[in-house]
């Protein structure tokens, strides 16, 4: 029995004309056949190259290149093809995060995040994981609060604790 087609199958159930069939079930189905023809049967079958790998290569220049464009998978970029390994640097400048290379990135002096040397090799080392520090990839990240939550008299635990008054339902005013 020869295998039909997607294409064969979604046109055959459009053309039963079935009364009971879902009329959520019948707009798939013309969707579905719309998408389909829309598709170059043709050029389906090809494996298209890998663009993440091509573009890491571009943004590294350092890498060796391939020869030609024969990039078609992800490993391709980790030397296995490209004729080299990844830059020795790990700054978040010379090396950033895509798809492929995803990693926690440190600073290789002092292993902190948050370190101005781990975004950027040219910065200097400065040994702090303190959030806030110029050149560092996380200087805008401002942190939660790491007081404890807040428990009123009746035990329940507010989510965070503000340090101002409060008026009551009396009128009275209350200092948390």
């Amino acid at each position: 029995m020869p295998m039909d087609t997607p294409r064969t199958i979604a046109q055959e159930l459009r053309d039963l004309g079935r009364i009971d069939v879902p009329l959520r079930v019948r707009a798939l189905i013309e969707r579905a056949i719309a998408v389909l023809d829309s598709v170059d049967e043709s050029n389906a079958a090809k494996r298209a190259p890998h663009t993440d790998a091509l573009g890491f290569l571009s943004r590294n220049p350092s890498m060796e290149a391939a020869e030609g464009n024969g990039l078609t998978a992800p490993s391709d970029a980790f030397g296995s093809v490209a004729g080299g390994a990844l830059p020795d640097c790990w700054c978040e400048a010379c090396r950033p995060n895509t798809f492929e290379d995803m990693r926690m990135i440190l600073c290789q002096s002092c292993g902190n995040k948050r370190c101005p040397h781990a975004t950027n090799h040219l910065n200097a080392c400065t040994g702090s994981n303190e959030p806030g520090q110029k050149g560092s990839s996380w200087e805008n990240v401002i942190p939660r609060s790491s007081a404890p939550p807040a428990v009123d008299r009746r035990g329940h635990v507010a989510p965070h604790s503000i340090d101002v008054t409060a008026s009551l339902v009396d009128g009275s005013e209350k200092e948390n």
